[in-house]
């Protein structure tokens, strides 16, 4: 008996536990970029919670996404193998994030940067 209200107490609390998290992220370079939403942990791989491609110029949203007892970070790039993708953590709630790029011509390879934006 007593392990089963241990156990009852356990899943009552991971039920309450965590934080919700939300991003509108803006595209500001001139390609399509595919952003993800991702739970990092140093022990487990990234589980992906949302993704969303965006074109040049607009914004998308991810989330909200509840997650309990870990970091959440968005990432952002074309997925090419000539390009570095970025990487924001963010905080649980509503973050608003920009997407930029530049060329790096000694390697011949895109890198997106993924910054918050005060609004």
């Amino acid at each position: 008996m007593l392990t089963f209200v241990s156990a009852a107490s356990l899943v009552g609390m991971v039920g309450l536990g965590g934080c919700t998290y939300t991003a509108d992220v803006r595209n500001m370079t001139g390609e399509p970029v595919f952003v993800q939403m991702l739970q990092v942990d140093a022990i487990q791989p990234d589980w992906v919670l949302d993704s969303v491609r965006v074109g040049p110029g607009e914004h998308a949203k991810l989330g909200p996404k509840r997650v309990a007892f870990q970091r959440v970070v968005i990432d952002a790039g074309t997925q090419t193998k000539k390009s570095v993708n970025g990487r924001a953590l963010i905080s649980p709630g509503m973050t608003r994030l920009d997407v930029t790029s530049a060329s790096v011509m000694e390697r011949d390879e895109t890198v997106f940067t993924v910054k918050r934006r005060d609004e």
